[in-house]
């Protein structure tokens, strides 16, 4: 009896496994994680988990869209606090417009 609780109970954990951890990939740890530190206010660790799923894929629409909040959100702080702004702020403004292309159709000029 107690083999097969112990075989139920694996069998739920490697279907648990399958499910969520094992499909996820760099990019998506990266852009999770960039995630939680842009919420948490960690600034600085939220642009390099953005520039680290960037290094898999440069046009990706989340990792651009978190790495201009975060320089933009960086470089506000530096502003706020009298010092020089963060080097990189003006790639958020580009960053942005990169992300407004991608969303919107293209329009002739």
């Amino acid at each position: 009896m107690q083999l097969a609780a112990l075989m139920t109970v694996c069998w739920i954990a490697w279907s648990l496994y399958e499910l969520n951890w094992s499909s996820t990939t760099t990019e998506t740890r990266a852009l999770s994680a960039g995630a939680r530190y842009l919420e948490d206010g960690q600034l600085q660790d939220a642009l390099s988990s953005f520039e680290a799923a960037m290094s898999t894929s440069p046009n990706h629409s989340g990792a651009l869209l978190g790495k201009a909040q975060s320089l933009m959100q960086l470089g506000t702080e530096a502003i706020h606090a009298n010092r020089k702004p963060v080097p990189g702020r003006e790639d958020a403004l580009a960053h942005y417009r990169i992300i407004a292309m991608h969303s919107q159709p293209w329009t002739e000029p």
